[in-house]
């Protein structure tokens, strides 16, 4: 369901001509989830905007060199949309946190782009600690919508390209490349079922 949910954000996003700004972390598997969702993302882009002038606008891919988003990060995210904004009177973004967001140690960051405007989504296989009752982690009560394994009961091995391969399903009616999935998974020492058929 949170795939599924997650998709019709980024969809909404997408058809409302609302810029994506994607941040994932500098390591393999980052960028592979990076990559399977820019293509996603651009190919519906192209569907829903054909004659799009400046569909590049529409969605920014920025790596993130620290293990979580930091508040370096969200400043660079806020001066880089604001500044699209005074430009180009653009709506505050979607803010994709991908291979990171998933911590205690994200809320402030997240929190500081959410004051500027910015709607946050995370998509991310570290573990998020604690639970509550109803199995929200506290980064749940601060995005609209958190991807995550370990909130479905399942563990870290499961990378984020191969969770972004999932959503990214969802987003656009064309299956995504396994190879950055693949890739992004074996480099991050992934151990599950689906890498052994």
């Amino acid at each position: 369901q949170r795939f599924k949910s997650t998709a019709s954000l980024i969809r909404q996003a997408i058809y409302e001509k609302r810029p994506i700004l994607m941040t994932h972390h500098s390591d393999c598997d980052g960028y592979s989830a990076g990559f399977i969702l820019e293509e996603a993302i651009s190919q519906l882009i192209s569907k829903a905007h054909p004659r799009e002038r400046f569909a590049d606008r529409l969605v920014t891919r920025i790596p993130s060199r620290t293990p979580y988003y930091d508040i370096i990060d969200a400043t660079r995210d806020i001066g880089f949309f604001m500044t699209a904004s005074n430009r180009h009177g653009e709506r505050p973004p979607l803010v994709l946190i991908v291979d990171n967001g998933s911590t205690p140690q994200d809320i402030l960051a997240i929190q500081k782009v959410k004051l500027f405007g910015a709607d946050v989504a995370v998509i991310d296989h570290h573990d998020p600690g604690t639970l509550d009752e109803y199995g929200q982690s506290v980064i749940c009560k601060e995005v609209l919508e958190h991807v995550n394994p370990h909130l479905e009961g399942l563990s870290s091995y499961y990378s984020a390209s191969l969770l972004a391969y999932i959503v990214s399903s969802y987003v656009v009616d064309t299956v995504p490349s396994l190879i950055p999935a693949v890739l992004g998974a074996i480099a991050d020492r992934s151990d599950v079922p689906e890498l052994k058929g």
